[in-house]
């Protein structure tokens, strides 16, 4: 309600001409410079909000969206899709934010990421393509360092790049981070 945003923006001076530079304001920051002049903020009976009309988009949302039809494809378009997610996932989601709904989706999401590292690396290796093989499974180390099957690909990588030292000092590196489980004995004896 206009009452509600006076108290938390214009507090200082709470007046409707106050409320209505602020809102004036918004208006301009919203909408880039050379555009329509479309009405980003819409106000009627005493509350404003944002025009839901209009066109928005949201990494969230993609990523989500990306996943879900990633899923239901195969191949190449797929692949466009995990490389699409990963390539929005810059970092943890809300980094920062402690609300009580922010690590569910968090975890949700870091969960996506690393699903689709882990689809990618193993299809660039059956596509012989070790280089992005390994370009994924080591993200996909450095994002769940505890990912055993991450780390046989990091290795098999490797043993394709025919970077053998390479693979032997990570395998190492392995054996004194995580429980060598049977992938990764397995890996040894390749």
């Amino acid at each position: 309600s206009e009452e509600s945003l006076m108290e938390q923006f214009v507090s200082d001076e709470s007046t409707p001409e106050r409320l209505a530079q602020v809102l004036e304001a918004a208006r301009v920051s919203l909408r880039p410079q050379g555009w329509p002049d479309v009405d980003y903020i819409q106000a009627s009976q005493g509350k404003i909000r944002l025009n839901l009309q209009l066109p928005r988009w949201h990494d969230l949302e993609q990523l989500e969206r990306s996943y879900t039809l990633a899923q239901q494809s195969d191949g190449k378009e797929a692949a466009d899709l995990y490389r699409r997610i990963v390539t929005l996932a810059r970092g943890q989601f809300l980094e920062d934010c402690t609300l009580d709904w922010v690590p569910p989706i968090r975890e949700r999401v870091h969960e996506k990421v690393c699903a689709s590292l882990l689809w990618l690396a193993k299809w660039s290796q059956r596509a012989g393509r070790p280089a992005e093989a390994f370009e994924h499974a080591t993200r996909l180390v450095e994002s769940d360092p505890q990912r055993e099957e991450a780390g046989v690909l990091v290795m098999d990588a490797l043993i394709a790049l025919n970077r053998i030292e390479e693979a032997l000092r990570f395998f190492e590196r392995c054996k004194t981070q995580l429980t060598i489980g049977q992938a990764l004995q397995s890996a040894q004896k390749r």
